[in-house]
């Protein structure tokens, strides 16, 4: 995951946690929500709502 394509997520109106989960998810392709959380780093476990 690049910093530079989070921040262009941002700029698009994601917040910090989305643009970390979709940069996560475009990178890893498929994953399980649990796969996507520990990825990204998220701080909410419940990507699925994403």
């Amino acid at each position: 995951m690049t910093l530079k394509l989070i921040n262009n997520l941002q700029k698009l109106g994601f917040t910090e946690n989305e643009a970390k989960i979709y940069a996560s998810l475009v990178c890893i392709k498929m994953a399980t929500a649990r796969e996507i959380y520990e990825i990204s780093r998220s701080p909410d476990p419940r990507c699925t709502k994403f």
